[in-house]
């Protein structure tokens, strides 16, 4: 399970309607068996038009993707049956939004959502997989500002993600499968390929064995450089500036060019989702909790008192109060 966040101006609601794209000739009922799962799409357009002939606001709304694997989505759908457990998707969606929108009450923001089952499966030589689309409006209902979701983090996200993956059993993405082979890289472009990426991909080899299978597997020429004080891989990089195999975040490789193996390094530090998905659902529980806080605070402090006054009119004073609850009621 994947979610994908983007800030756009237009166009969506449009794209869910037609499914007009310019990679793909087909109209959105011949991609997908399309399933609404919560909010009215027809509002939505009015609130997207509304902020953009009103508010004039950069962005009008987020566009929020959710992608499973096909394992993933036999937790929402049947197979056999062709059926789907809209009840557990809507509160997937609505878990999601409530941790996301941590901090804001419900009445300040509206949003829909549809779920795809890809009819066609395979575009442009690209697997489809089963998605979730949201679409949120920058619009703050109660006070008719603009909604401001958090600046991304991937901290934050990540600990979003996580938390729900583990909840409702769904794949990480760290820990999708990947092929037997050594992990492919697409050809060279013209500007040469990237040192970023080549540290990516080569993370977790241990031995010169599958280095050197690496570069055979995606056609990459290379060289050892043996001298009294160095010895590391470089790659030739036909297209730009040859990348030697050393230094920051290739130490490794280095100790592999050394004695064949990885032998000498301390152990590498764990990246976000890393540390993430070590966690117990009960950890990543209370990491959210506290987020959670954080945000309420910081919203409370940004609201102004007209807004304030009627989301009181609209609540209560207790309800408010007990932000923290409603917005992780389901943890």
């Amino acid at each position: 399970m994947i979610i994908r966040i983007n800030n756009r101006k237009e166009g969506i609601v449009e794209y869910l309607k037609t499914g007009k794209r310019q990679d793909s000739p087909y109209s959105r009922d011949e991609k997908d068996k399309v399933i609404s799962v919560t909010g009215d799409l027809d509002l939505v357009d009015k609130t997207i038009k509304y902020i953009n002939s009103k508010k004039g606001y950069k962005d009008a709304y987020q566009h929020i993707t959710i992608s499973f694997t096909w394992e993933d989505f036999e937790k929402f759908y049947d197979l056999e049956t062709d059926s789907y457990d809209l009840d557990k998707i809507k509160e997937f969606v609505d878990e999601f939004i409530s941790l996301y929108l941590a901090g804001y009450d419900k009445s300040e923001y509206g949003y829909y959502a549809e779920i795809h089952f890809p009819k066609i499966k395979i575009e442009n030589g690209k697997l489809r997989l089963p998605h979730i689309h949201i679409i949120l409006p920058l619009l703050n209902l109660i006070s008719d500002t603009k909604l401001k979701p958090p600046f991304f983090s991937i901290k934050t996200n990540d600990l979003i993600q996580t938390y729900l993956a583990k909840k409702y059993d769904l794949d990480l993405p760290i820990y999708h499968q990947k092929p037997e082979n050594a992990p492919k890289i697409k050809p060279l472009s013209k500007e040469g390929l990237k040192r970023k990426k080549l540290q990516e991909l080569l993370k977790d080899i241990k031995t010169e064995q599958k280095l050197l299978q690496f570069f055979k597997d995606n056609n990459l020429q290379y060289r050892k450089v043996e001298t009294k004080k160095n010895c590391y891989y470089k790659v030739i990089n036909l297209n730009g500036k040859d990348i030697n195999l050393r230094g920051r975040s290739m130490e490794h490789l280095e100790e592999i060019a050394k004695f064949g193996i990885v032998k000498n390094l301390p152990k590498r530090k764990l990246s976000i989702a890393e540390q993430h998905a070590q966690m117990s659902l009960q950890e990543l529980e209370n990491e959210l909790r506290e987020y959670i806080k954080k945000r309420i605070k910081e919203i409370g402090q940004r609201r102004s008192k007209k807004a304030t006054a009627e989301l009181m009119k609209l609540k209560g004073q207790e309800q408010t109060d007990n932000r923290v609850q409603n917005s992780i009621s389901s943890v």
